[in-house]
């Protein structure tokens, strides 16, 4: 497995599980861990430029899928920009 799917991709597995638990708090302490990997990441790699250093799409997915099993996520990341999911 490369860095890039562990800092990326695998802290996803715990926002599914907070989610099919239906736990917000637990979804929004995943929330912050994967903005903490995620920052990390992104400040050490070529190019800090790349479309996905600028927005969490996989994150905004997730919180799209959690709002919809009826959690109520309040994220204000930079990452995350609400607007995308609310139009």
């Amino acid at each position: 497995m490369q860095r890039y799917d562990k800092l990326v991709y695998f802290p996803l597995v715990e926002l599914f599980v907070a989610c099919d638990a239906r736990d917000a708090a637990r979804f929004l302490a995943a929330l912050r861990r994967r903005e903490q990997d995620f920052v990390q990441f992104f400040a050490q790699a070529d190019d800090t430029n790349d479309p996905e250093a600028l927005i969490d799409t996989p994150g905004l997915a997730l919180i799209a899928l959690a709002q919809s099993t009826g959690l109520t996520i309040e994220d204000e990341s930079v990452y995350r920009p609400r607007g995308l999911l609310t139009g």
